[in-house]
This record gives C-alpha cells, structure tokens and sequence, in this order.
C-alpha cells in the first residue's frame, strides 16, 4: 500500500518522519510538492527527513516525492508531468495549512476514489465540510479521518524538524450514511477501536475499506506521536475546545507580536481572554440546545414520549472557565514559542484566521449569537494582512 503526505511544513515533516518509521519499507510513502524546486531540493537531501528531539537528531530516509500537478494553463506544466502521477491515492495525510488543503485537494481530486483515506491535520474547523461541499457535493466521498495534535515543532530548514513539544495525536473516523459502525470496541468494557471493526479480510467489501483500516493502523503504530483513538464525538469536542485556544492565543500574539507566555501576564489580556471564552461557550451551548431540539423532534415523530427526557448541556470543558482555563494553561506550557499566525503575519503570508475566529463567527451568525470581540480578532488580523510587514 502506498502512503501520501500533502503539506511537508514542521508538522508534515514529522508526521513523515514517525509515519516512515512506524511502517515496513515495502510501503512507499511519497511526499508531495507544489513545485519542481521543492522536489529538486529533496532529491539534493537524498530524500531524507531529519527531527531532532531533546538534542537528539535522528533521520529517516527513502521516501519518494512527486509534485501536485499544475493547472493546464501553467508554463511549467509539461516539465512538472516528470514528477506527476495518475495512480489513485490509497492514503493521504493532509498536514497543510486550513486554507491550502481545498486548492491542493482541487488539483489531486482525480487520484481520490471512494476507497481512498483522507486524513486532516490542520488548526481550525470548517476544513471537512468544506471538502463536502466543493469537491464531493456531486460524487462519493472518500473515508475521512479527523485529528487534533497537540505536538509542538518548528522547521529552521525544510526537511530539518525540531520536536519542541511532545503531545497526543488523537483521531477518529467520520461516520458515513451506510450503516457501518467503526466504534463498536468503544461500547465495551475496554473502550477501545478495533481494527476488525473496520473490516476483515473475509469481508465482501473489504477492498473498500482496506485503506481505512491501514491508515488507522498505521497511525497506531507512530508511538512517538501517542496516538489515540478515540470516538468521533470526543474527538470533535476536542477540537472545538483546541479552536478556542488557537482563537485566543493566535490573533492576540500576532497582533501584539510576543510569544505565547506573554499573554498570560500582559494589562487586560485576561479580560480579552474570558470575552472570547463566554461567547465562544454562547455558541456552542446554542448549537448544543438546536441539535437536542432536532433529536427530540424525531424522536417525537417516531411516536416517543419526550416530556421526560432532559434537554442537552454545554459539555463542561467547552463552559467559560474551563475554556480559560484551557487557554492559559497551553499559552503557559508553550510559553517561549512563537504561534504558527505571528510566523505568517512576520512573513506576510495568508493567516489561518478564517478557519479559527472566522469559523466561531460563521457559526454564531447561524444560531443568533453575538460575538463581538470574536470578531474584532478575526478582522484585526485580516486588516493587519493587508499592511505590509515594514509599516
């Protein structure tokens, strides 16, 4: 079986890194470039990728690249066909940033099939449905695989990582509409996924699921990244606890320009800090209370008594001091790094903005939630965009 990892910045390079290291050598993993250049400088590091934990450096090599095919119009399109490739793509681990995996993806929909395993390693939330919409609105989706990461790594030099904060990998597999249930071992006493949940050799559609179970086995094997596996639902509330951390500590160090830990200590940033926390908990208590309304109603169409059963509740982790809590105890763990955002904004590139406050935003509108301050981050950072670096 053949491994593809699309976004090859400091948390692809160490998804490749462990991801080599955790499979046989039979199994190609082919990492993939936007550019001739960037397939030409891994060839001149012989394909290798280098991560240094604790001081100590380790490399993994062999793997393969191959370039994201240009737009029939681009100049460099007939030379880049060198490096293409047509073949359907069992695997694919998506580590680029939220607003590059929608264009990559757009120009590797060909080489997705229905059998294929998409797995998503991005900051921020809206990435899925996204895809959903753009790309298999019209055609069957492939398997998807949602992760949080709470690994902290940073690239002095493509292919060159450094591992500055060990963390989990949590995942979980994205129900489809046809009645396969994935998270039949979490229902037992040792609430734990089971590869033979996902299918077994003597199943009849095994061949469809045979990239699902692979990926998800392979991503048990990366033990140097802790993986778990986890429900979906847990792992959507981590998530969604995970973007009210990165829509705090992200807008506010760009703006500001400081590290993580300063956040912690700065005039009034406690104030900011709890706003965003009570009104992100708002919306998602309100899409907490809609999606129990909606339950109840079908149930009650069913012919259910319903007069008895309680409506649902905020998860606590997802309640405003929680969340504070959250925020401060990761700002403070990470309290000398800089955040991926204040990176881009020093270097003037595009911001996850809009898949962090921006998706909190979107989501308040829908159920009549003001954000306010929410708000003001998301277009603070977008007016900071549109400033060049040096003014």
């Amino acid at each position: 079986m053949h491994f593809h990892v699309l976004g090859i910045g400091s948390i692809g390079s160490l998804v490749a890194f462990n991801l080599r290291r955790a499979i046989v050598s039979d199994h190609p993993i082919f990492l993939l470039h936007n550019t001739i250049d960037a397939v030409l400088y891994a060839q001149e590091r012989q394909n290798k990728i280098s991560v240094s934990t604790h001081g100590i450096k380790a490399e993994a090599r062999g793997f393969r690249s191959q370039v994201i095919p240009y737009i029939a119009t681009h100049p460099l399109r007939e030379a880049a066909q060198r490096w293409e490739n047509s073949e359907p793509i069992s695997s694919l681990f998506v580590c680029s940033k939220a607003h590059h995996v929608l264009p990559a993806l757009r120009r590797l929909a060909h080489r997705i099939t229905p059998s294929s395993t998409i797995v998503l390693l991005q900051n921020g939330m809206g990435i899925l449905e996204e895809l959903l919409v753009e790309l298999f609105h019209d055609r069957p989706r492939p398997h998807f695989i949602l992760t949080t990461n709470t690994h902290g790594a940073y690239s002095p030099e493509p292919f060159n990582v450094t591992h500055t904060g060990m963390g989990t990998l949590d995942f979980g597999i994205v129900p489809t509409m046809v009645p396969k249930d994935y998270e039949i071992g979490f229902k037992g006493k040792d609430h734990k996924g089971e590869l033979d949940d996902i299918t077994t050799p003597d199943d009849p559609e095994f061949a469809h699921y045979r990239s699902l179970r692979n990926t998800v086995a392979a991503l048990l094997r990366m033990s140097q990244l802790h993986p778990r596996w986890k429900t979906i639902s847990e792992v959507e509330l981590a998530m969604r606890r995970k973007l009210v951390v990165n829509s705090v500590i992200n807008p506010l160090t760009a703006l500001m320009g400081c590290k993580n830990g300063a956040i912690t200590t700065a005039p009034r940033s406690a104030d900011i800090i709890a706003s965003v926390c009570r009104e992100a908990s708002r919306v998602y208590a309100s899409q907490t209370k809609s999606g129990t309304a909606a339950w109840l109603s079908s149930l009650e169409e069913q012919g259910h008594d319903i007069q008895d059963i309680s409506w649902g509740r905020v998860p606590l982790e997802l309640t405003p001091k929680q969340l504070e809590k959250e925020c401060m105890r990761v700002a403070g763990a990470t309290a000398d790094n800089i955040s991926s955002m204040l990176a881009d904004v020093r270097r003037g590139n595009v911001t996850e903005i809009n898949y962090l406050n921006g998706f909190l935003v979107s989501l308040a509108k829908s159920y009549g939630v003001r954000v306010p301050t929410i708000t003001l981050l998301r277009d603070l950072i977008i007016m900071r965009g549109g400033i060049p670096v040096d003014h």
